[in-house]
């Protein structure tokens, strides 16, 4: 997704993969929450990394929320050139990583996490 200052709640639903891809990304956003989602079995659960097209744009001041990330081949949770953001009381089970920082990934809020 693409698009600022929206809520994009799973509802409590499973998204359901095939141990390849990312099941939600955002990228270049700001003030875009990401809440309340059950993630199976992708290569990373959920993604937020910066527009590399013009306006080049990082992602900052992001919400992830809520969630419930399993199985993920990659990762649970990926920050790549990302500023400014939380992540907040998730779940994260048998991934390969729990939560990742890539590139300018600073000033990030990290807490209850599992």
């Amino acid at each position: 997704m693409y698009a600022d200052n929206i809520t994009v709640d799973g509802g409590g639903f499973t998204i359901r993969g095939n141990g390849t891809d990312t099941a939600v990304a955002a990228i270049g956003t700001t003030g875009t929450t990401i809440r309340n989602f059950g993630i199976e079995n992708f290569a990373t659960g959920i993604s937020l990394s910066k527009r590399t097209v013009t306006p080049v744009k990082p992602s900052t001041q992001n919400r992830i929320l809520n969630n419930r990330v399993e199985n993920t081949s990659a990762q649970a949770i990926y920050l790549s050139n990302s500023t400014a953001n939380s992540i907040e009381s998730n779940i994260l089970k048998e991934s390969a990583n729990g939560i990742n920082l890539q590139g300018s990934s600073t000033g990030n809020s990290l807490s209850s996490n599992t």
